[in-house]
């Protein structure tokens, strides 16, 4: 989930995800706030999304 900036954008930002993926890239959506009031949190997501 993104912040609000991005509301009403899923399908724009399913396909952008889509070409992604075909270049090899993986995508990890955070929420803005987690980022901003928890970035300790936010980090630990990211850092298990790179080790599954």
């Amino acid at each position: 989930m993104d912040g609000c900036v991005h509301r009403g954008r899923g399908a724009a930002d399913a396909r952008r995800d889509r070409k992604l993926a075909k270049l090899g890239y993986r995508v990890l959506r955070l929420e803005a706030g987690l980022v901003e009031r928890a970035l300790p949190q936010a980090l630990k997501r990211v850092r298990e999304a790179l080790n599954p």
